[in-house]
């Protein structure tokens, strides 16, 4: 730094020279035209020439450091001769000369290298004192010349000490500003630095800083708040009224008054606005500050400006999501109350299912041990020895009647079973209406007299008798109906209305069966038609019954196509239920026949035919082969279906009569191995399983017909009559 400090004085210095070097040298050439000789006049155009020399190297860019060098030397040598000429060490130009030469030398001196033109300029005195004493040049010889050389090397030494001190100082001073200047320099690096962090965190922030002259009415705006207002630097309006007109109109009264205010009391303000720019509306949030003078006047304002327009916009989406959110949360709330309900309802209904079923256990055990008691209690009796005729016949059919009642029962629970997996076997055909109904009152009349009920039947005026649906499923309705009415019905009367009713779908049947027993509370109504269930355990232990009936029959009506309603019950007053059927006009008329008296059917010709029964129950394949010992056939015995499969390949049968479940290998099993080693003849499946999915995998295994147990000896000859005669006709 103080080179380059001492560079910059030499340059200015220099230049000074050199321009008064030549003024000097030139208006010295004139003069000594007229009054010196040719030798003074050619020192100045020395001097002028070395003044012009350095006057050209000081212009040049690539000057070189000692530019100043032929001014210096020139001049030293323009000055020798007049040292001569004036007197040597006798003339005041003589220490002012030397003085000169020094002073020039160390002040354009780059290095600092001022002591040696000191000692150059001082070497004059000895030089010029051996040149006194060989060739006298003083003027005044009263004055000695050591005297005069002493003067003149004082003067000199003392230009030196001034000169010396003043650049000392001037290092010195050269120095403090050099420190100076760095600290300046690092304190305006460190100002940039900072102003380009404060710029880019405003532009991060999308924050601009603003400030207020109100005396000038300027106002000044940091890069980023042009970017937030979309204005042109170049274009911008520094006044108060230019930034008012920037801002939302109807907000620029309020936005006034606020400022207005801040400036009259001194105290801060802020305020959101929204203003119009190329990228559409911006919102915008703005803080002021005052600032005051000396003498507590708001002079000036401060603040910065933010575009807080992304930040409404999230706002706005955290507001829309919380809404959405809470919305969610409450339904979800709501979901998880009617989930715990439905799980509490559920528990309830699984808990009275169960309790339901258990209730239904109980009456099943209670209603299949009744029978079965009968049946080996009679069976106990005709043991015994010394019964009459009439005694023997009369146990046997108390055996057959509870046979008939436990079988019933069965075919009971398998249909429900049916209706509840969806398999509905309905077959419809055409019958008389009246006739069917009035069977069926028939066969209830000995009941009806016994309990000594009065039953009354009407029909309407309008009704057809012959009609087209299934019969049996309506008798099965309209049997439990009545004998539900008959069994719960202590006296009064039962009255069953027949009626039609035209709906939009067609032709319906309306059947009211009312009765003046028990009835049915309120709370028994609500499960009155669920299976497993019934109306009352206390009711169902006094009178018996299994509970399936009402719910049996309301899923028949639903399959036909109708519905099963209790219309009214009071307890002890009775109950009236209405059954709904859409029934169809017979397709031709029913012809009323007398019913057959049942006559003896010639047993078929079976003599001679070989058939293989596969039983693994002892019991049952003595019963079957006692069925069949009158026919004649030859009848061969196999336990399993393994037995069966080797009886086959030893033997050609006419018929096999093949039991399914089995240990070991099952009858579907050995039929399909059967059928697989070429067996053609008809197999009958002979089995307890009664589903229809059951009699579907028989056919699918290879059986010709599925027959459930209990089976007739009467049904059981028919079939295998059919199937011997013409297994292909029979089969189809």
């Amino acid at each position: 730094m103080l080179t380059i400090w001492r560079q910059q004085r030499a340059n200015r210095v220099g230049r000074a020279l050199a321009v008064s070097g030549i003024f000097l040298a030139s208006i010295a050439t004139i003069a000594d035209l007229f009054w010196s000789d040719i030798s003074v006049v050619a020192t100045d155009i020395i001097l002028l020439l070395g003044c012009a020399v350095s006057a050209h190297w000081l212009n040049r860019e690539d000057r070189p450091k000692y530019f100043w060098w032929p001014a210096f030397g020139t001049f030293w040598i323009s000055s020798l001769p007049s040292f001569w000429t004036t007197g040597g060490l006798d003339s005041p130009f003589f220490g002012l000369g030397l003085c000169a030469l020094y002073v020039i030398g160390a002040v354009m001196e780059p290095e600092g290298r001022s002591p040696y033109y000191f000692l150059f300029a001082l070497a004059h005195i000895p030089v010029f004192f051996v040149i006194e004493k060989i060739h006298p040049l003083s003027t005044s010889p009263n004055i000695p010349i050591l005297f005069t050389s002493i003067i003149t090397a004082l003067l000199l030494c003392a230009v030196y000490v001034c000169l010396e001190a003043m650049l000392r100082t001037e290092n010195e001073l050269s120095l403090e500003f050099s420190e100076h200047y760095e600290n300046i320099k690092k304190a305006e690096s460190d100002l940039k630095q900072r102003e380009a962090q404060l710029r880019e965190a405003q532009s991060i922030a999308n924050v601009g800083s603003w400030e207020w002259d109100l005396r000038a009415d300027r106002i000044s705006w940091s890069d980023e708040l042009f970017k937030i207002y979309d204005v042109d630097p170049k274009t911008f309006d520094h006044s108060f009224e230019a930034y008012l007109d920037r801002l939302n109109p109807q907000m620029r009264e309020k936005i006034e008054s606020i400022i207005q205010e801040s400036v009259s009391t001194g105290r801060d303000f802020s305020f959101e606005n929204t203003i119009s720019t190329s990228r559409g509306k911006r919102d915008i949030f703005s803080r002021g500050r005052a600032v005051r003078d000396d003498s507590g006047r708001v002079v000036k304002m401060l603040g910065t400006t933010q575009d807080i327009t992304d930040r409404k916009r999230i706002e706005s989406e955290l507001t829309t999501a919380r809404g959405e959110l809470e919305a969610r949360v409450e339904e979800r709330t709501q979901q998880l109350a009617q989930s715990l309900e439905r799980e509490k309802a559920a528990k309830e209904i699984a808990e009275n299912a169960s309790l339901a079923k258990m209730q239904f256990l109980a009456n099943m055990s209670h209603e299949i041990r009744t029978p079965m008691n009968s049946i080996l209690g009679f069976t106990e009796l005709l043991k015994e020895e010394g019964h009459s005729t009439d005694q023997f016949n009369d146990y046997l059919a108390r055996i057959r009647d509870n046979g008939s009642q436990l079988l019933h029962l069965i075919d009971d629970i398998l249909d429900l079973s049916k209706f509840e997996a969806g398999n509905i076997p309905i077959r419809k055909s055409n019958f008389a209406l009246k006739t069917l109904i009035g069977n069926i009152v028939d066969s209830f009349l000995p009941a009806i007299k016994n309990k000594g009920i009065h039953l009354e039947l009407k029909f309407a005026k309008d009704i057809t008798d012959s009609v087209f649906t299934d019969s049996n499923r309506i008798s099965q309705i309209l049997t439990n109906l009545l004998s539900n009415a008959i069994k719960f019905s202590e006296k009064g009367e039962i009255q069953i209305e027949v009626a039609t009713k035209t709906m939009s779908d067609g032709l319906h049947f309306i059947f009211d069966i009312e009765d003046t027993g028990l009835g049915i509370s309120l709370e028994n109504q609500q499960k009155l038609f669920q299976p497993f269930s019934q109306g009352d355990s206390s009711v169902g232990r006094k009178f018996g019954g299994s509970g399936l009936g009402l719910a049996l029959s309301k899923r028949i009506a639903e399959a036909l196509g109708g519905d099963l309603k209790l219309q009214k019950s009071v307890p002890g007053m009775g109950s009236h239920f209405r059954l709904d059927i859409p029934i169809n006009p017979a397709k031709e008329n029913v012809v009323e026949t007398p019913v057959p008296e049942e006559k003896h059917i010639e047993e078929p010709n079976l003599r001679g035919k070989t058939i293989l029964l596969v039983e693994d129950s002892p019991d049952n394949a003595f019963l079957i082969s006692h069925f069949l010992k009158t026919l004649g056939v030859q009848i061969d015995l196999a336990s399993d279906g393994l037995q069966a499969v080797e009886a086959t390949k030893k033997k050609t049968y006419d018929c096999i009569l093949m039991d399914i479940q089995m240990p070991g290998m099952d009858g579907l099993e050995a039929t399909r191995t059967i059928r697989k080693n070429g067996f053609q003849n008809p197999i009958i499946a002979l089995t307890a399983h009664a589903l229809a999915k059951e009699a579907e995998r028989s056919f699918q295994a290879g059986c010709n017909v599925h027959l459930t147990k209990p089976i007739s000896r009467k049904e059981l000859i028919q079939t295998l009559s059919e199937q011997i005669r013409s297994p292909l006709e029979a089969s189809l």
